[in-house]
């Protein structure tokens, strides 16, 4: 699995965007395209809340934002446009038809992915997921700082 994507990160408030998403996969021998499709671009999605917005929010061993009033996922807004998966098919040999199990598979590289994207429009490294935009404003904050001094 290959992903490669692009961020606009808006340094006024911090928000990052997902502009373009591409994804390649070898799924050894596919079945069904179309569901593979829909799996990887699930997937992505899943892993975009993980990355940029699902916060949960623990006091005492309790969590304090157990609704969708205060529990951000994705939308369809936070879903980029032009999201393009290219399926290689390398039969496997250990499997009797030559398939792999997709499932979400879209959703493992998508956290490290935007980061790296983030890094290379800000220049800062983030430790923690989701990448909130108040963690966007003090990295920028601190990167302006030390160019100053």
């Amino acid at each position: 699995w290959v992903q490669v994507l692009g961020v606009e990160v808006d340094t006024c408030t911090g928000e990052v965007s997902v502009t373009d998403v591409e994804n390649y996969v070898d799924t050894g021998r596919t079945i069904n395209p179309a569901g593979v499709l829909a799996q990887c671009e699930g997937g992505f999605v899943q892993g975009l809340g993980y990355a940029l917005y699902e916060n949960s929010i623990y006091v005492g061993g309790r969590l304090r934002n157990p609704t969708f009033a205060n529990y951000v996922i994705p939308s369809v807004k936070d879903v980029p446009a032009k999201i393009c998966t290219t399926i290689f098919e390398t039969p496997d040999e250990t499997s009797p038809l030559g398939v792999r199990g997709i499932a979400e598979i879209g959703l493992s590289p998508v956290a490290a992915t935007v980061a790296n994207a983030v890094y290379d429009a800000i220049g800062a490294r983030f430790e923690r997921f989701p990448i909130l935009p108040e963690a966007v404003l003090n990295a920028i904050g601190e990167e302006v700082a030390i160019n100053h001094v």
